[in-house]
């Protein structure tokens, strides 16, 4: 409740202060997040496309008999694993840059409500 009044006594002072010091605040917050979602995601993408290649490869060495058709499924498994647990973790990610950008939309929405609220 304390911090709904100070944000409405800052907004009746000086209406474009506050809406500069709001939106900057929500960005700083948001920036460093987004930037550390985005290299974790590409990331991720690297990842998932580098195990396409080993399975691919453990598949070859299989066919050409250079291991054991067990250890390829042994193998195989284990990246399946691994690459389902990234894409999953791909998917949270586009997810929270998604929702920083709607984030980033609602702030001039709360902007508009405050001011409607203050008359």
């Amino acid at each position: 409740m304390v911090d709904l009044q100070r944000v409405f006594s800052m907004e009746l002072t000086n209406e474009k202060e506050f809406a500069e010091t709001f939106q900057r605040r929500a960005q700083t917050e948001n920036t460093a997040q987004t930037a550390k979602n985005e290299r974790e995601l590409a990331e991720a993408k690297k990842h998932i496309s580098q195990l396409d290649i080993t399975i691919q490869s453990l598949y070859d060495d299989m066919v050409r008999e250079l291991i054991t058709e067990e250890r390829f499924s042994t193998l195989y498994k284990s990246f399946e694993a691994e690459q389902k647990a990234l894409k999953a973790r791909e998917q949270h990610l586009k997810t929270e840059l998604q929702n920083v950008k709607e984030q980033e939309g609602k702030i001039s929405v709360f902007l508009k409500t405050v001011r409607k609220y203050k008359r």
